[in-house]
């Protein structure tokens, strides 16, 4: 997946971003929407935090023209009818939003093997939940890191970058760099995964391996 295009309509990504987060909220919670709230509930998420964050359901893949979302035309070889289209595609969307500005969505499937997709357009292609001003949880697994985030009744900072090909932004690295007193929590999975991003740089004495939510739970407890 490719970083964001130079040039776009910042304005014109939000209005569309944000009426596709708002219609795949409604159909989240309209009809015959069984099998997503399900997978949600499988992964710990209550209704009401659901409800609270704008969690979506997108039930089926779409292609939208890049330039009705603000986004430039891709410069590639291909010459198929959706080689310059955006998809999104199925599943749990994920918007987030800082200080009330939508700056990214997530597309998390929950059938197949399909990895999380991030919607070109965004500011970031990474998630914080609450603040990095106490322990911190990081993770490459969105519904995990939302359930960390619910079940600490949201005072715990976590950070998802779920999508470890994209690098971190400048502005979340020196965040990272100043918080360096607290306790970073992390999967033996996402220790793997993200070593290529920004996260490489916090020290090893810093870092609490944990190996599921339960532990992890325990861990953070004393904080």
């Amino acid at each position: 997946m490719s970083s964001p295009p130079a040039k776009q309509d910042s304005d014109l990504w939000q209005s569309k971003a944000m009426a596709f987060v708002t219609r795949s909220h409604r159909h989240l919670w309209g009809k015959n929407n069984e099998n997503p709230l399900a997978f949600l509930f499988q992964c710990g998420l209550k209704n009401r935090f659901a409800k609270q964050i704008l969690l979506g359901w997108n039930k089926f893949g779409q292609y939208r023209p890049r330039k009705n979302w603000g986004l430039e035309k891709r410069s590639c070889r291909s010459n198929g009818p959706n080689s310059n289209r955006l998809f999104l595609p199925p599943g749990i969307v994920i918007p987030s939003i800082i200080k009330k500005n939508l700056v990214a969505v997530f597309i998390v499937p929950y059938e197949g093997d399909n990895p999380t997709a991030w919607v070109a357009g965004g500011k970031t292609p990474t998630m914080i939940l609450g603040n990095l001003s106490g322990p911190v949880i990081v993770t490459d697994d969105l519904l995990h890191g939302l359930f960390i985030f619910q079940e600490t009744e949201e005072k715990t900072g976590v950070i998802v970058h779920p999508v470890p090909d994209l690098p971190l932004d400048s502005e979340l690295e020196e965040e990272i760099r100043q918080h360096m007193d607290w306790p970073v929590f992390l999967s033996p999975h996402t220790k793997d995964t993200l070593k290529k991003t920004g996260f490489k740089q916090i020290p090893k004495s810093r870092i609490q391996l944990y190996r599921n939510k339960e532990e992890m739970l325990s861990l953070i407890g004393p904080y």
